[in-house]
């Protein structure tokens, strides 16, 4: 049995709202369907991939936005200096952030280390076209970490702004805008060693923000917007019963500010974790989380429609290799694009996997080369379909390392 996990979860109501768990509903409300405006897909279209970044130092934790002028946007951690090139024992890190929208890519500084981490940045993009980047940092000469957000509304980035003085370590934010501009985010509170929760905040245009807890006790979860401004949660626990991990899905809606009860949605017979969420316009979920036992770690997939999930579906099986860091999305065509990374004996590839109503094509390899790991994929899924996948790749020998990016059409 692989226990990911264990611990007690409570669930908690948003702004006062009420409160409930796994037993005791707070509300059980449907969310609500917005319509949608599919654009023609492309079809027949495969991977190209591009290099924005490369040098000695250490490049990790990508992330990755397009916006509707098809550019794309990508922030990602740099380590410039104190390794050893033995240990890899890195200086703290700082925030780079790369943009290909005036025709050609520039990179940015955004936020120096200055002696201490600016780590786990993402980026989203509002439906006014204001690029945001959230980041955690820790606070100089304490063991306190907090949340900080940058805004570009077309004329640069401003200045990084606190957001959470929650708990003593806010850390491993994701977020995204909703059809209202409104800009959502999950991150981890960590209060001690064995105190972790979810946090969720709603940050208005105005830069106003609203915090509660989403979850108690667990440190693996996915977050998705519904262009209505529905939060889907999905969260991972031990299961005290069978040791394995599972999955549990709630939502907020937005109207009421309540959150719902929560649902177990995988099975306690196996291990689940690392779930990753995208939302559809028509009011379904889709789910893609690594599922295994004792041999093997695979891609699996889930969908949610008029409120009940589908069974499970495995899209990779009958190999060794570890399946892991997995990032999906979805456009209003109802199209879904998966990139994960596979662990294999000796290094790490990006592969990729694309699919409508349950039906994915064969996953489709973006690194081959055995002497370069690449992980930690993150993916944008434009309304025409063209896919943008964007990773670092570490070299054989510390140090040497890169950011690229894979781009469908």
């Amino acid at each position: 049995m692989k226990l990911q996990m264990a611990g007690l979860v409570l669930g908690f109501a948003l702004f006062g709202s009420g409160c409930g768990d796994e037993d005791k509903k707070t509300t059980d409300l449907t969310p609500m369907v917005s319509a949608c405006a599919p654009a023609t897909q492309i079809t027949g279209g495969s991977f190209s991939t591009e290099e924005l970044d490369a040098g000695p130092d250490f490049m990790s934790r990508t992330a990755v936005a397009l916006a509707a002028d098809g550019s794309i946007h990508v922030v990602y951690n740099v380590a410039t200096t104190g390794n050893d090139g033995v240990t890899g024992n890195w200086n703290t890190p700082g925030i780079w952030y790369t943009t290909n929208k005036s025709g050609s890519w520039t990179k940015t500084l955004l936020v120096p280390a200055e002696g201490v981490s600016r780590e786990f940045p993402t980026i989203a993009i509002a439906p006014d076209a204001t690029v945001a980047v959230i980041y955690s940092s820790n606070v100089a000469e304490t063991n306190q970490s907090d949340l900080y957000l940058l805004t570009d509304r077309g004329s640069g980035f401003s200045a990084p702004t606190n957001i959470t003085h929650s708990s003593p370590i806010d850390t491993q934010p994701l977020m995204a805008y909703d059809a209202q501009g409104l800009l959502h985010v999950i991150y981890q509170e960590i209060h001690d060693s064995s105190t972790y929760k979810i946090g969720y905040l709603q940050i208005s245009a105005a830069g106003a923000v609203a915090h509660a807890v989403a979850q108690d006790t667990t440190i693996d979860y996915g977050m998705a917007i519904a262009p209505d401004g529905t939060v889907h949660l999905a969260y991972m626990r031990g299961d005290s019963t069978s040791g394995n991990s599972v999955l549990w899905h709630r939502y907020r809606d937005p109207a009421t500010g309540l959150w719902s009860a929560s649902e177990r949605i995988t099975a306690v017979s196996t291990s689940s974790w690392m779930p990753t969420l995208a939302a559809g316009c028509d009011g379904s979920v889709h789910l893609a989380y690594v599922a295994g036992d004792a041999d093997t770690d695979r891609l699996t997939y889930m969908k949610r429609t008029a409120g009940v999930w589908s069974a499970p579906q495995e899209l990779t099986s009958g190999t060794t290799d570890r399946t892991s860091f997995v990032g999906i999305q979805t456009n209003d065509a109802g199209t879904v694009q998966i990139a994960f990374y596979r662990n294999g004996e000796v290094w790490a590839d990006v592969l990729a996997i694309r699919g409508k109503d349950g039906v994915f094509d064969a996953e489709v390899a973006l690194t081959t080369d055995p002497d370069i790991e690449e992980s930690t994929p993150a993916v944008a899924l434009a309304p025409d379909g063209t896919a943008v996948v964007a990773y670092p790749a570490l070299g054989p020998e510390l140090p040497a390392s890169a950011v690229k990016v894979a781009t469908w059409k």
